[in-house]
């Protein structure tokens, strides 16, 4: 006896369908998207440059607002006209001496601060690259006369101080 025949399988082969369509990019959707494209760069590259400029300012800003040497001498000169009354002379004094010379240390690089007024005098003087032209006689009067409101307890007088603020100043303003 022949062996049976096994059960036909379920049909596993079905018809084809239709096919389906693949959208492809055609050239009018190409050209609508790129100038999309150009228009969001444009955009991030005028954003770049504003916030780049805005930076800049800022920077430029604060460069501005620190105070040179000279400006800041000055500053603390006009600071201290509080003290030109003959009942603040010795504050006013040692005010105005200690603003020249610490303006002279930083300008020239002379450490100034440490010395007494003779040794400062005489580094100014035997110094040759230290040159403050026609203010040196200026300044052999100014620290003596300092030193006499400072130490002696000799009150100044109004036009004394006047003296003194406008020898400070016009050292502080030389371009030497």
């Amino acid at each position: 006896m022949p062996s049976p025949l096994p059960p036909a399988p379920p049909q596993d082969i079905r018809p084809i369908r239709e096919a389906v369509t693949i959208p492809t990019s055609t050239p009018e959707a190409e050209s609508s998207t790129l100038p999309l494209i150009l228009w969001a760069l444009c955009g991030i590259v005028a954003i770049s440059i504003v916030i780049a400029f805005i930076l800049w300012l800022k920077r430029r800003a604060e460069t501005k607002r620190i105070p040179n040497l000279q400006q800041k001498a000055i500053q603390q000169l006009k600071d201290i006209q509080k003290f030109m009354t003959p009942e603040h002379s010795r504050e006013y004094t040692i005010a105005v001496s200690n603003t020249l010379r610490q303006f002279i240390e930083f300008r020239f690089n002379l450490p100034s601060t440490r010395r007494t007024t003779p040794e400062f005098l005489q580094q100014i003087t035997q110094d040759p690259s230290f040159d403050l032209g026609p203010y040196q006689k200026s300044l052999d009067h100014f620290f003596p006369q300092c030193d006499i409101g400072k130490f002696s307890g000799h009150t100044l007088t109004s036009e004394e101080m006047t003296t003194l603020h406008q020898a400070a100043l016009n050292v502080i303003q030389s371009e030497h």
